[in-house]
């Protein structure tokens, strides 16, 4: 028999949002706040495996019948639809109706989402030597589930694809973050840009609490054919 595996997922996926500009005290700025929903269900089917009872039966007492038909069971207690299995036969001897008797697929279905609010803010905040200093921010709030069923022989381990139960799980987190691009310096000697780079985003997750994650970048340039970029997070 083969072992092939055919995987089928779908996405489903909406989003709904606002957007705009503004200007405040010289500088500008841009917010959006927005949702979504995204969704990924899908059905893997295998092949080339067993049915764990139907093995038992192929495998079991068997007996030839007066016609000279071996058959699965005992005379007068004969298991219809049974081929009998004998695999001790050798090369050739596993024939085509034992293993479609005994042969089973296994369906496995699974599917996971994401919903999420958020709300954005940029804009420019000074002027700086190099240029201006901007600023990005916002907040989030996601949803995030999932899940996984294997079909019924599987999880009662009459398949050999082995007994695995149905799963499911789910958790919530709430972000924060800020960054921020402060352009240093320009046009200098040895210096045709420095630009530092801040960033840092809190994440309160209900399973298992909250993290802060900071990370730290330079880019400069000395002049217009050499670039050099150090960070840290």
């Amino acid at each position: 028999t083969s072992y092939r595996s055919y995987n089928n997922p779908k996405n489903y996926r909406y989003s709904l949002g606002l957007e705009g500009d503004f200007g405040l005290g010289g500088h500008q700025f841009h917010w959006d706040v927005y949702t979504y929903d995204s969704k990924i269900k899908g059905i893997n089917t295998r092949t080339g495996y067993f049915n764990l009872l139907k093995v038992q039966n192929a495998l079991g007492p068997s007996f030839m019948g007066a016609d000279g038909v071996v058959r699965c069971g005992s005379p007068g207690q004969v298991i219809d639809g049974c081929v009998p299995l004998n695999p001790l036969a050798g090369p050739g001897g596993l024939t085509r109706q034992m293993l479609d008797y005994i042969s089973i697929d296994s369906v496995e279905r699974y599917g996971s989402e994401e919903k999420a609010y958020v709300a954005d803010i940029s804009g420019d905040l000074a002027e700086l030597p190099g240029g201006d200093l901007s600023f990005a921010a916002g907040v989030q709030h996601r949803d995030e589930s999932g899940y996984d069923s294997p079909d019924a022989f599987a999880y009662q381990g009459y398949s050999t694809d082995g007994g695995v139960a149905p799963n499911h799980g789910s958790y919530d987190l709430n972000e924060a973050y800020l960054e921020v691009n402060a352009p240093l310096l320009k046009d200098l000697p040895g210096i045709r840009s420095l630009d530092l780079d801040l960033a840092r985003r809190y994440s309160d997750y209900s399973n298992f609490g909250g993290t802060r994650n900071n990370s730290f970048k330079l880019t400069w340039q000395p002049f217009e054919d050499l670039l050099v970029r150090a960070s840290y997070g």
